[in-house]
C-alpha cells in the first residue's frame, strides 16, 4: 500500500503554487517543506528571525503589516488559503506578515525553494505570473484608498470576502443561486478593517451599520456574516443606484 503524503492531503494542492509540479516534484516538495502553525496575533517567522523563504498557506488568513515609526500600522494585504507569503528570492520585504486567525503554513527556506525552481522551472513561470496578478490587485487597491468614498471601501471589502466565500477549493464558484445569501466568518476585527481601509472605526462601525440597516448586511455575534443580497452589496461597492 502506498503511504499517503502531506501534499497528497493538502486542502490547497489544487491552487497552491505546487500545482503546476508533476509528480516526482510533489515528491520532493514533500520532503523538503515543513509545516508549521502560528496561532492568531503572531507574526509569522520563517526562518533566522527573517521572512525569507516561501510559505504556502494551508488554511487561515494572514495580514501584511508595514508599521510606522509612530507605532501606527497600515494592513497593505490580506492573503488567504492558497496564497503565497514571504521573500523566497532573498530580496527582503517592507511589511511584516502576521496571522490573522490561526494559520497552518507549507515553510520552503530560500536554499530548498531556488532547488525547486531550478528543477522545476514551470513554477517559476507560475510564480511571475501570480506576482503579476497581485500587483495588478494592488493598483486596484491604490484606486480604491486614493478615489472611493468610505461607503465604497466598506462594501467593497464584504463584497471580496463574499467573493471568495462563494468559491470552491479548486477555485469554481458554487453552483447556488445568482441571490442566494452568502455566510462567511470575517477574519479581522473592525480595527483592523479601519487599519485596512484607511478608515476611522467609528466611520468603519457607521458603514457596516448603514449596510445593516439596508438589509444587505446581516450579522451574528462579532465575527458572523451574511451577505443578504450580494447584488446590492455590489452597487454599494460601485456606488450605483438599484
Amino acid at each position: 500500500m502506498t503511504m499517503r503524503t502531506a501534499c497528497d492531503t493538502c486542502a490547497v494542492r489544487d491552487r497552491a503554487l505546487c500545482h503546476v509540479l508533476p509528480p516526482e516534484g510533489i515528491a520532493r516538495m514533500n520532503r523538503l517543506s515543513i509545516r508549521k502553525r502560528v496561532p492568531a496575533g503572531r507574526m509569522i517567522v520563517l526562518s533566522n528571525q527573517e521572512q525569507e523563504g516561501l510559505a504556502t498557506i494551508i488554511s487561515g488568513v494572514v495580514k501584511l503589516v508595514r508599521w510606522m515609526v509612530d507605532g501606527r500600522q497600515q494592513i497593505v494585504a490580506l492573503q488567504f488559503a492558497g496564497n503565497c507569503i514571504g521573500s523566497p528570492l532573498g530580496l527582503g520585504s517592507s511589511v511584516v506578515a502576521v496571522a490573522a486567525t490561526d494559520v497552518e503554513l507549507c515553510c520552503l527556506d530560500q536554499k530548498r525553494f531556488d532547488m525547486l525552481l531550478s528543477e522545476f522551472p514551470q513554477m517559476l513561470r507560475l510564480m511571475l505570473q501570480n506576482t503579476m496578478a497581485e500587483l495588478n490587485a494592488s493598483r486596484d487597491w491604490m484606486l480604491l484608498l486614493g478615489r472611493k468614498t468610505a461607503e465604497e471601501r466598506v462594501a467593497t471589502l464584504f463584497q471580496m470576502l463574499a467573493d471568495r466565500e462563494n468559491a470552491t477549493e479548486c477555485g469554481h464558484h458554487r453552483h447556488i443561486g445568482p441571490g442566494a445569501p452568502i455566510s462567511y466568518t470575517l477574519p479581522i476585527s473592525r480595527t483592523d478593517i479601519a487599519d485596512f481601509l484607511g478608515l476611522t472605526i467609528e466611520t468603519v462601525s457607521r458603514q457596516i451599520q448603514h449596510l445593516k440597516k439596508l438589509g444587505i448586511l446581516e450579522f451574528e455575534g462579532q465575527r458572523g456574516v451574511t451577505v443578504v443580497d450580494i447584488a446590492a452589496l455590489r452597487r454599494q461597492a460601485e456606488h450605483e443606484q438599484g
